[in-house]
């Protein structure tokens, strides 16, 4: 490496120095725009992100078999209320996959198959149903109730309200966003 080569590789490693460390100082004197809403946050944990996807098979040996996740559970999705709740056709054939280390610890992915004929022929609800690369936030909370009335008030869109899980003990509600996305809120027993 030339004498030059060297002096231009030290000067843009100082200059991206004085850019890094401008950027901290700019961070740290930012400070959160005080709220008055009541969050959710201080008793909620992210349950599951869930990824409406075209191809099970394709996906999970994408997310198992190169990411190394680990697949808890695969199962088909035949109940009306869950079509329901994902703005689908009665005709929709949903699949369903948990990766993570079981099916009840928080942080997991799920992929969401839904057949391409159903998508296609999917009646747009309001707001509308999922979509192919749409993705479904799943929170875990400690009153359904609760999370249902303050959503609800700050704009979300009731899509199904709470109900017990048919396939074990909790319950659920289905919420959109203001800006769409689905939200399921669940709270499960002690």
């Amino acid at each position: 490496m030339s004498r030059a080569s060297r002096q231009r590789t030290v000067f843009i490693g100082c200059a991206l120095g004085v850019i890094l460390s401008a950027s901290a100082v700019v961070t740290a004197k930012a400070e959160p725009p005080p709220t008055t809403r009541e969050p959710l946050l201080q008793e909620l944990a992210l349950q599951r992100a869930t990824i409406v996807i075209a191809d099970l098979e394709r996906s999970l040996a994408f997310y198992r078999d190169v990411l190394g996740l680990p697949v808890a559970r695969v199962l088909e999705l035949s109940r009306a209320s869950t079509r329901e709740s994902l703005g689908l056709p009665e005709n929709a054939r949903v699949r369903f996959a948990t990766l993570g280390p079981d099916e009840n610890s928080p942080g997991q992915l799920g992929l969401l198959e839904i057949t391409e004929t159903a998508m296609a022929n999917a009646a747009l609800p309001s707001p509308p149903g999922v979509a192919t690369g749409q993705v479904l936030l799943v929170w875990r909370v400690s009153d359904a109730q609760r999370a249902r009335d303050l959503a609800v008030a700050h704009g979300a869109t009731l899509i199904t309200d709470i109900k017990p899980f048919t396939n074990r003990e909790g319950r659920e509600v289905v919420v959109a966003a203001p800006e769409g996305t689905r939200i399921q809120l669940v709270e499960f027993p002690d």
